[in-house]
């Protein structure tokens, strides 16, 4: 344990410095830069202005990772199992039609693009599921090369970066609702992170809603890895099931069912879920110091215009549904 605080420390500090200055400057800050924003730019700023030493980088990696789940499972603090389920269950449709759709899309842009196929279909697979974690944990399986997996994550980054300061904007024109907005950036938005950035920023009821309903998206990587590694031909790793399955998702669930039961009064859920935004915002901060922006620059062309047009048609689409249904 000693050895492991010494090499995490100086990352989770940088993290939490950076954090505590957003959050007691929040009041200060302009409509626009809500403070999960705040804290993205913060570290985007000092990862690509000052560099992130060596000795940060086991801390930061902790963070973005370890410490954003406990804050996902914090913040079923506020929550009752009823809307869990209201939630959850009231999207699953909508998520099988977007998740599919995107799959569907992004097959022919890889042929119309003449992208390579693993490439495209791990670009793919980011914009429909769960961003870079479902590009990490399909490499594998398609026999992928690093060079196509850093091009993907990197493809996936940009625009789920994009669409964190993107989507608050378009919320606010067209007059959305905290529940509608919630719902469309869990199921828009790649990342885990970059939907509970998107979401917070225009409010908590949205942010509430966004984490379920990204949550209960999150599973869909279960059944598409399983066909993936049924019908692949380039099974070169095997896939290490406990690192993909989102075992933080029960405890989320934990969590609720103990506030619904009224194990956690009020008081304390309050604490908690001020603490649940705290990590959040530490999370964030450390995922934009970690951002390579050199590597982003270095996408290319043809899987830059893969990736945009998956992005735009994953918000399109998921918008259509919302307004249909």
């Amino acid at each position: 344990m000693p050895g492991f605080v010494r090499r995490h420390f100086p990352g989770v500090m940088i993290t939490a410095l950076v954090t505590t200055v957003v959050w007691s400057i929040q009041g200060l800050l302009p409509r626009v830069l809500a403070p999960s924003l705040a804290a993205l730019v913060a570290g985007l700023a000092i990862g690509a202005g000052l560099g992130v030493p060596a000795a940060w980088r086991p801390g930061l990696t902790f963070t973005a990772r370890s410490l954003l789940k406990l804050a996902i499972v914090l913040m079923g603090a506020r929550l009752t199992l009823s809307d869990v389920v209201a939630t959850g269950g009231k999207g699953l449709l909508l998520i099988v039609v977007v998740v599919g759709g995107a799959l569907l899309a992004g097959r022919l842009l890889t042929a119309r693009l003449a992208l390579p196929r693993r490439l495209g279909l791990l670009i793919s697979l980011g914009a429909a599921i769960c961003g870079n974690s479902a590009i990490v944990a399909a490499a594998p399986v398609v026999g992928a090369r690093e060079e196509e997996v850093a091009v993907a994550v990197a493809t996936t980054t940009l625009f789920g970066t994009a669409a964190v300061f993107l989507y608050p904007l378009l919320g606010s024109v067209l007059g959305m609702e905290q529940e509608l907005f919630g719902t469309w950036a869990g199921l828009a938005i790649n990342d885990t992170s970059q939907v509970l950035a998107a979401a917070l920023a225009y409010g908590d009821t949205a942010g509430s809603v966004a984490t379920v309903v990204k949550l209960t998206r999150n599973f869909f990587i279960l059944p598409v890895l399983l066909g993936l590694a049924a019908t692949s031909l380039h099974r070169e790793k095997a896939v290490r099931w406990t690192s993909v399955f989102p075992w933080f998702v029960f405890g989320f669930v934990a969590v609720v069912a103990a506030a619904s039961g009224g194990c956690i009064p009020a008081a304390a859920g309050g604490v908690v879920h001020g603490l649940s935004r705290f990590l959040v915002l530490m999370a964030l901060a450390a995922i934009g110091m970690t951002t390579d922006v050199t590597t982003l620059a270095a996408i290319g062309l043809r899987p830059l215009l893969g990736g945009l047009a998956l992005a735009t048609a994953m918000g399109a689409m998921s918008l259509v549904l919302l307004t249909v249904f």
